[in-house]
């Protein structure tokens, strides 16, 4: 988030705050959620791998993965759908014109695309803690990094602020993919579970951008 912000600031005035404003939504969500993680499944992952009851955590991993997946996609999917009324209903009235809402809801919608990946990602982060992966936390926390400071970059020039809000989206997306494959590679999740969650998150992604585009046929598909 400070990364985003400081890309935002060197944009036009009211970059920084067309930012703030879009991802306040995301925030709220991905705060609660990642809280609600942190209280209850590090203590549930840690208790399992302190049993040593390794097939019971994979068991488990893969059936919070698929869940979260299925729950948070529709979600997601709904809000990104619904985001221009969603900003008109709280922020439009007074100085904040039709401008400003469109802006405000571009940044909302492309920081909605990481809300799945973000779930899938914090649950994964909490059983690679339990089992002390230190190193592979920081390894694909640094990749996350990099991705959303290029990205921010390179997306800003030709999107605005909204491109540094996809860019952000795009580091919490190739985050989750690497720390799926890790787990994969270290038979924590197995190769049919993976092939399901990559599907299914291409699906979401393929479903947000007929929604962007307004393809009802896409959409159908």
């Amino acid at each position: 988030l400070p990364v985003s912000t400081m890309l935002a600031m060197s944009l036009t005035e009211g970059s920084v705050s067309a930012f703030n404003l879009g991802t306040k939504v995301v925030l709220f969500i991905t705060g609660l959620v990642d809280t609600a993680i942190l209280a209850v499944m590090l203590p549930y992952f840690s208790l399992l791998v302190a049993k040593n009851r390794l097939l019971s955590v994979k068991q488990e991993l893969s059936f919070f993965l698929l869940l979260a997946t299925f729950i948070s996609v529709p979600i997601s999917a709904a809000l990104f759908l619904w985001s221009e009324q969603i900003v008109r209903i709280i922020f439009e009235g007074g100085s904040f014109g039709s401008n400003a809402t469109e802006q405000v809801t571009r940044v909302m919608q492309y920081s909605l695309v990481q809300l799945p990946f973000f779930i899938c990602n914090s649950l994964m982060l909490k059983f690679a803690m339990a089992n002390r992966r230190v190193i592979t936390i920081s390894a694909v926390a640094f990749v996350g990094l990099m991705v959303n400071i290029v990205a921010g970059i390179l997306l800003m020039k030709h999107m605005g602020v909204g491109g540094i809000a996809l860019g952000a989206s795009l580091s919490v997306l190739v985050s989750t993919i690497l720390l799926l494959l890790v787990l994969f590679r270290n038979s924590y999740v197995t190769g049919l579970d993976a092939v399901f969650m990559m599907v299914s998150w291409m699906l979401f992604i393929t479903l947000l951008m007929c929604i962007h585009f307004r393809s009802l046929p896409s959409i159908y598909m």
